[in-house]
């Protein structure tokens, strides 16, 4: 199968048109309501240029792990009893498709809900930070959601994903063993490389037809494929210039290098979202993971889309899904 058929031209959409636009940081830092903002860049410490990743690690109500050079009183006791309620919230890594500025990522409101009761630390793809000429494939999204969880001192954590980003939680989950504690994938780009339902087939030859279109004309066209047929759309900003790194992605997503049927190899618990106005494929796709995954549910927001997701139109329902789903998640132990 050519590349461009299973890649999927609409992920870079969600990026162009604020679609997700939860991949925080460029560099703040502050409280969000328990959401931690890093940039991929911002993993790496020298290149970031800073002498340690405790730099960037995020505590309530700080700008730095550090603290200002003149502490105020009481401010090591506040950071103690911070570090203490970290500890004990669910520790979540959120990956994203895109590629926002910070401080307006829509899933901060999913951190505010669930204040003190889970810190999320957001991420977005690795591939916008790809360098012209370095190599890119699946193994560099694992390695950056690893990189996430060490940076944050992590020995293990909850994983969500959404559109591209679910795509990669699914690689990470089979990848990095023990860390991933649960998995919770809303409206995954792809989950393997079979046509594992009629419904896949004739969704990968639309978009397929999607990326043969003047580049103009695929982000339109990408984001009424996601939704059901007759949904109107938001409206739609300026697209970005398509670039190098958005056919690296839609490449990589053409050839994950596992089957559905491969994901039976995941034991942790995993809640699988969609959108009752997205396109049907996607509701199939999440009985596809309940079927091959022992500890698999999915879950339906009828009123939702791949335009309007949950974290950005009902963050407050999604957060309570995602609380329970985390604390009973915590006493699960699987085979």
């Amino acid at each position: 199968m050519p590349p461009d058929v299973a890649a999927g031209g609409a992920r870079r959409s969600d990026r162009d048109a604020g679609l997700d636009g939860d991949l925080v940081g460029v560099g703040f830092h502050g409280d969000l309501g328990g959401l931690a903002c890093v940039r991929q860049a911002d993993l790496d410490p020298l290149a970031a240029g800073h002498d340690s990743p405790a730099h960037w690690k995020h505590d309530p109500g700080t700008h730095s792990a550090a603290g200002p050079r003149s502490a105020p009183p009481g401010y090591a006791w506040a950071m103690a009893r911070d570090r203490r309620r970290e500890h004990l919230a669910e520790q979540v890594i959120w990956i994203t498709p895109g590629w926002p500025p910070p401080r307006t990522a829509p899933s901060a409101a999913v951190a505010g809900e669930l204040a003190g009761r889970a810190v999320i630390t957001q991420i977005g793809l690795a591939v916008w930070d790809i360098a012209p000429g370095e190599a890119y494939d699946l193994a560099v999204e694992v390695n950056a959601v690893n990189t996430a969880a060490q940076v944050r001192g992590l020995s293990r954590y909850h994983l969500f994903g959404f559109s591209a980003g679910a795509t990669v939680a699914l690689a990470a989950t089979l990848a990095l063993g023990d860390a991933v504690q649960s998995l919770t994938l809303l409206e995954a780009a792809v989950i393997g490389d079979d046509d594992w339902h009629p419904a896949e087939t004739a969704f990968r030859a639309r978009l397929a037809g999607v990326r043969a279109l003047p580049a103009e004309q695929r982000i339109p066209a990408s984001r009424q494929l996601y939704v059901r047929p007759g949904e109107p759309l938001p409206p739609l900003g300026p697209p970005a210039p398509w670039d190098a790194r958005d056919d690296m992605l839609e490449d990589m997503l053409a050839q994950v290098g596992f089957t559905s049927s491969d994901l039976a190899a995941i034991t942790v618990p995993v809640l699988a979202i969609s959108g009752g106005r997205s396109n049907p494929r996607f509701r199939l796709q999440d009985e596809r993971l309940v079927e091959v995954i022992s500890h698999a549910r999915a879950e339906v927001f009828s009123e939702r889309s791949h335009s309007s997701p949950p974290h950005k139109a009902e963050s407050a329902r999604l957060a309570e899904m995602l609380i329970d789903f985390w604390t009973r998640s915590a006493g699960t132990t699987t085979t």
